[in-house]
């Protein structure tokens, strides 16, 4: 609604609109075969209508935010599209995401075409200011994630809000991968973690583990307490004797008390809970 005036209807083929009703609209008809969505970052259904149309753009801001389903929802609707067009775009983020892969051109991703926007492209712009950007690595650091982010225009190893950096993961990753490339990872778990989760997007989540190694990590909608305590026992192969950490909060409490009842050596972790550690 606030730019809406300003815009050179002529030039994108349609006239102005005059009813301010279809201007509070995120859909916006250009032609019989043209048509442009707005919606939220994680709102994958909001596209699934575009594939009836001859051409369509869409327009990705701030897609370090947008989530893989709304990627894939809008490349399902380009399926009978002749003329598909995607234009992202965004400052960088951590080192992770669909953005981030099509930025480095990953596997699958090599349909796009990446433009990376530099500091000094955007001082020879006039979009930035040459101090300004000095003033900022003095006061951020060259290393700092923010810095990297809005100045120089890279994606960066970690976000300093995090608790835990994602090169942590990162390497850990690459430590799993060399493990199951040596043929030196474990066979069966010595302990598992469990994380329930009842209706919405949460899923419950049992992480089988051998001392500071995850082995597997299996997901389920389930909602009954019973049947993932089954799942559970399945995974433990019936094993009464490997500890089982089961967070309690809500929906885990029913099932850490199924488990109990059931003979296994159970262990309820509160993620709420104060820690006993000073260091």
């Amino acid at each position: 609604r606030k730019w809406w005036h300003k815009i050179k209807w002529d030039y994108i083929g349609r006239p102005k609109p005059q009813d301010r009703t279809e201007v509070k609209l995120t859909d916006i008809t250009l032609s019989d075969t043209v048509l442009t969505v707005t919606a939220s970052p994680r709102d994958s259904g909001k596209f699934e209508g575009a594939h009836s149309r001859k051409r369509v753009l869409a327009i990705y801001d701030e897609s370090k935010e947008i989530e893989d389903d709304v990627f894939d929802s809008v490349e399902g609707s380009f399926s009978k599209t002749e003329q598909p067009l995607i234009a992202a775009g965004s400052t960088p983020g951590v080192q992770m995401g669909r953005f981030y892969d099509i930025c480095r051109g990953g596997p699958g991703y090599r349909d796009w075409y990446p433009i990376h926007i530099t500091r000094d492209d955007m001082i020879k712009a006039g979009f930035m200011d040459a101090k300004w950007a000095h003033n900022r690595l003095l006061q951020w650091g060259a290393d700092n994630p923010k810095y990297l982010n809005h100045i120089e225009g890279e994606f960066a190893n970690d976000d300093p809000s995090v608790i835990i950096p994602f090169h942590w993961v990162s390497k850990a990753k690459d430590r799993w991968l060399d493990m199951e490339a040596a043929g030196t990872l474990p066979r069966y778990p010595n302990a598992i973690g469990v994380d329930c989760a009842w209706g919405g997007e949460d899923r419950t989540v049992i992480c089988l583990t051998y001392n500071n190694v995850v082995l597997s990590i299996h997901t389920y909608d389930y909602r009954d307490t019973m049947e993932s305590a089954g799942q559970v026992i399945m995974l433990a192969k019936y094993n009464k004797d490997i500890p089982i950490v089961v967070d309690v909060i809500g929906w885990g409490a029913g099932v850490h008390d199924s488990l109990k009842h059931s003979g296994y050596n159970v262990i309820a972790f509160n993620a709420g809970g104060k820690s006993d550690l000073t260091e």
